[in-house]
């Protein structure tokens, strides 16, 4: 998809920093443009089907083993959304967390932990990948107002004269007044 002939650009990164005596901590976080990977990874569980006589089949969403499982893949999908956001991150390097296997994603909170980040600091940081991958109304009213403001310039350099008239409307020159 293009808009005005140019092609849509990724939305921005989110950055954080967290203060340290040694050197600030730089996260930054981008929003998740391809679930492929995770999908393919880790696909959605899906829930038994309920067989009842003379009853159509229905998918059993309140089955406990489903909801167990259902509740152990969100997670997952959480903890891969967070590390797929936070590849932003230049070198951000987590030791027991493999991408290509989905029981290791939630280790990064725990490496988080373990580095020295209290669990405020971690907050924040799950904050920033939300904010990177949401389009909330924050975003939406700087951009409304960077794109009003634009077209205010716009409009006032249009009505505005940039130099004198050499002739009138009337066809006339334009007499010199001093």
């Amino acid at each position: 998809m293009k808009m005005h002939g140019k092609t849509v650009q990724v939305p921005i990164e989110e950055v954080i920093v967290i203060p340290r005596d040694d050197g600030n901590l730089v996260f930054k976080a981008r929003p998740v443009l391809d679930w492929d990977q995770h999908t393919a990874l880790d696909p959605k569980p899906e829930p038994p089907i309920r067989k009842r006589p003379n009853q159509p089949e229905q998918k059993n969403v309140e089955d406990p083993k489903y909801k167990k499982k259902f509740e152990a893949w969100a997670t997952r999908r959480w903890s891969w959304m967070t590390l797929d956001s936070l590849s932003a991150t230049e070198g951000l390097e987590f030791e027991t967390v493999k991408m290509e296997d989905p029981e290791t994603w939630g280790n990064w909170r725990s490496e988080m932990e373990s580095a020295g980040l209290v669990p405020t600091e971690i907050a924040r940081i799950e904050e920033l990948v939300l904010v990177a991958c949401r389009l909330d109304q924050t975003k939406i009213n700087r951009a409304t107002e960077a794109f009003l403001a634009q077209q205010a310039l716009i409009r006032s350099q249009e009505s505005s004269l940039s130099s004198e008239p050499s002739t009138m409307p009337s066809g006339e020159l334009a007499s010199v007044l001093v």
